[in-house]
């Protein structure tokens, strides 16, 4: 299963990016593919060929109104895993919560 962090913006559209962003994000919740949306990109969940065609969809639609637009991609592909979303953060606050205790009981 593949974990991919994308972000997606119009490149030289003026200072405010939110409208074409929120059009890309309207994209991942349609795809019905498990995501989460942070303040520097989204974290999509699914098979490689998903994640990828995610992107060339948000690239489509955004091309339509801009002509240029950037896209950073980081793919994380583990075979035999899936449901991964989230489980590496919270691993490492479950960790950091165990030394915290380790410290107090100190």
């Amino acid at each position: 299963m593949t974990m991919m962090e994308f972000s997606i913006f119009p490149v030289g559209s003026g200072e405010s990016l939110s409208e074409a962003v929120a059009k890309a994000i309207s994209i991942v919740k349609r795809s019905g593919l498990r995501h989460t949306v942070t303040d520097m990109g989204t974290i999509v969940e699914g098979t490689t060929a998903q994640c990828l065609r995610l992107v060339e969809k948000c690239i489509e639609s955004l091309s339509k109104e801009h002509a240029r637009i950037s896209c950073f991609v980081k793919i994380d592909y583990r075979r035999g895993l899936s449901r991964r979303l989230g489980l590496k953060s919270k691993k490492v606050l479950k960790i950091l919560n165990e030394q915290r205790k380790k410290k107090i009981n100190k």
